[in-house]
Order: structure tokens, then sequence, then C-alpha cells
């Protein structure tokens, strides 16, 4: 990763070696913060338990998960595309991760790949799939996430919303094995994210000169937004169940083996 001493937390925050959302407004909006805290916690389990070795982030943004993840690894490889909306110092390569090959990057490189919150805006999935695959060294993890039932989002480049059928489809036919599928999230964190969004949408307008009345008129629905992410977080892990309704999908993914064709685990959380 270039600049890693310029590099600030962004949208997760690492206190005591648990990564957390970040408080700021700013960097996570009050009605985001309950689905971010669930892909938190789920990297936080697997990040320690499989990211080895050299390590390649792809639609990294700013990074988000550096300060946690670096610990466990021997190099950092910074990818994202040059429509994101998050350009930034810390990029290593700048690709289009829908069509053309990632420059200067050859088969079997990496031994751990984050994409985390990017399948969704590839309009080609299979392409970046299969790219993933030849550029993971044998035996290689592939730790990733992707919305379900959410919003639209980073419009134009929003594609996709996958089932689990679709999922495990396109894995297959990109040469993973899946092991095991459990969504993250369910019925509850679909009600509190669209009830969320939905008080954060109350006044908004497009009229430039009547912002700070709009900003007044929203104050109290924001806070009524952050108060209830906040206790659903903090009880997030007493309601949560496995439903078909779910929020995200996070999936682990590990190569198979092309010596002895030993099956590898992906398990998908």
């Amino acid at each position: 990763m270039r600049n890693p001493d310029t590099w600030r937390p962004t949208k997760y925050v690492v206190r005591r070696n648990r990564l957390y959302v970040s408080s700021s407004w700013r960097r996570v909006g009050v009605s985001s913060r309950l689905i971010a805290q669930l892909v938190a916690d789920a990297y936080e389990k697997y990040i320690p338990l499989y990211s080895r070795g050299d390590l390649a982030d792809i639609g990294c943004g700013f990074v988000p998960m550096y300060e946690y993840y670096k610990q466990y690894v021997s190099s950092i490889t910074t990818i994202d595309w040059p429509e994101s909306f998050h350009a930034n110092e810390h990029l290593d390569i700048v690709a289009d991760l829908n069509t053309a090959p990632i420059p200067g990057v050859i088969a079997s490189s990496y031994d751990t790949i984050i994409l985390s919150d990017v399948l969704e805006h590839i309009y080609h999935p299979r392409i970046l799939l299969d790219k993933l695959y030849r550029i993971l060294k044998p035996g290689g993890r592939l730790l990733m996430n992707v919305p379900f039932y959410y919003p639209v989002h980073e419009s134009p480049h929003d594609y996709h919303r996958y089932t689990e059928f679709a999922l495990k489809r396109y894995l297959a036919e990109a040469g993973f094995e899946i092991v095991e599928f459990k969504p993250l999230g369910g019925v509850v964190a679909c009600m509190i994210d669209i009830v969320s969004k939905g008080l954060c949408m109350i006044g908004v307008r497009n009229n430039k000169t009547r912002r700070t009345i709009e900003m007044v008129v929203r104050l109290p629905f924001m806070l009524s937004t952050a108060l209830l992410q906040n206790i659903v977080c903090f009880l997030r892990n007493t309601y949560y169940r496995q439903e078909a309704i779910c929020s995200l999908w996070a999936i682990l993914l590990l190569r198979k083996n092309f010596r002895n064709s030993v099956k590898l685990w992906i398990e998908i959380l």
C-alpha cells in the first residue's frame, strides 16, 4: 500500500484488537451503522484465521480495514478502479475491474484477497471472479461480502443484488467449491435499515437555499436514527437469526488445490 504513514481510519476503527464501525457521521451515515457493524463482525472473526502472506484489497476505497489486517499479512496491494468515488493516495494499482486485466499482476500472486462491497458494482461478475481465481495462489483465500436487501448506492455503478443461487453458480463456474452458505443479518436488520434510511430522507430537497432549514427539520429524525441503530448494534447478537430475507452475504472462500484436488473450505457466513 502506498503512503501507509499518512493512512487514517475511515469506515472502521480498531479498539483492543476488535473491529468497530467509526463513530464519525461523516465516515459512516447514521442509517448505515448496523449493516456496517455486521460486516465488521464477520471480518473481525475470519481475517485472523485466514489472512496471511501477500494480500490484495480489491475495490479498496480508502482501505478501511488496513489497520486490522496488516498485522496478519506480509505485504498489501491496494487496487481500485478509476470510476470509483474513493480516489486516494493509497492506491497501488488503478484498474478497470469489469473488463481489463489487472496491470502488473501475474497468476498466483496473492495468498489472500479482500473483496468487500464490490461485486454488486461489477456488471460482468464472472470476469472478475475468474481474475481473482487466477491471481490467487494455490490454497489462497478470498474473503468477500456483497449486499442483498439494500438500497442502490454509488449510482450509476450499482448493477446487481445476488440471490444465494446466483452467487453459488458464479462461484462454482469460476472454480470455487462451496461448503457452507449462510446469510448475514435477517428480517430485523432489514427492517431497521429501511426505517433508518427512511427517517434520514425526511425533509430532503434539492433547493440549496433551504438547506439550513431542512437540516434543522431533519436533525430530530437523524438523532432518532442514530439512537435506533446504536441500540440494535448493541443487541445484534441477541436477535440475530439465519433467515431467507437477509441484508447481505458474507463469504469466505478458500481456493481448491490443483495438485491433489483436495477440498479446501469455502465458508459463507
